[in-house]
């Protein structure tokens, strides 16, 4: 091979990375959804992280309770259960205004599609102060297992909230079986 061979071959590659760089890319406040209308995100919750003070974690074998003692997450209920303060907070990750949603359904009428007629958790968090709260129904996970669709108790919106509120529930729940 000649190195005019060579110089060719990277001059079309430069075009065609720059063709590829320069391709116009959805909005970041928008995502397209496949065969769909454009679904905006949004946040979530209307608390923000450093306004939570106390969470509370209802499944079939039992509730969690922590609450915010400093800088550090104590575990209420079950007491001496050995979770950790960084599970619970990476738990709440998901559920924070940080944490931008996709919209699935702005007004769900059927909510065994999407397991929220019998959900698999529900989540109560309140303000430090206690002058906020707000539920969270936790349904099934999405058809990719990459997701969990939720809603929120005072909306008929559903969402997807990622993985990890199942993954890190699933963690501070073994953790409180450990104890027993």
């Amino acid at each position: 091979m000649t190195w005019g061979r060579i110089a060719t071959y990277y001059v079309f590659a430069a075009i065609l990375g720059g063709f590829f760089f320069l391709s116009e890319e959805p909005s970041s406040s928008e995502i397209a959804v496949k065969g769909g209308p454009v679904v905006p995100q949004r946040q979530f919750l209307p608390i923000e992280r450093a306004e939570i003070g106390e969470v509370q974690i209802t499944r079939t074998e039992g509730t969690l309770h922590f609450k915010l003692n400093g800088e550090s997450w104590k575990v209420i209920r079950p007491a001496g259960a050995p979770v950790t303060s960084g599970v619970v907070a990476s738990f709440l990750e998901d559920l924070t205004p940080e944490k931008e949603i996709r919209i699935m359904d702005n007004n769900a009428e059927d909510l065994a599609v999407y397991g929220l007629d019998n959900p698999s958790s529900k989540i109560v968090i309140r303000t430090g102060d206690g002058g906020q709260e707000v539920t969270v129904f936790v349904g099934s996970l999405n058809p990719s297992s990459s997701a969990y669709y939720a809603r929120r108790s005072d909306q008929r919106t559903v969402v997807l909230l990622g993985y990890n509120i199942g993954y890190y529930g699933d963690l501070m729940f073994e953790s409180a079986r450990q104890k027993q």
